[in-house]
């Protein structure tokens, strides 16, 4: 089954004159995380902030 952001953010991004502006490439593994917050990780130690996040 294809995820839907597989199918609409794994597209060419045009301004409005119809030239490419960019490219968007979708990672599950990247783009799916959540950040933990510092906050939480402060209260908790046996949190840790999600490993790809922002990579």
């Amino acid at each position: 089954m294809l995820n839907i952001a597989d199918k609409f953010l794994n597209t060419d991004v045009f301004h409005l004159n119809g030239s490419r502006i960019d490219n968007r490439k979708f990672s599950f593994a990247r783009d799916n995380l959540w950040l933990v917050p510092s906050l939480a990780i402060q209260y908790n130690n046996q949190l840790t902030q999600n490993p790809n996040y922002g990579k």
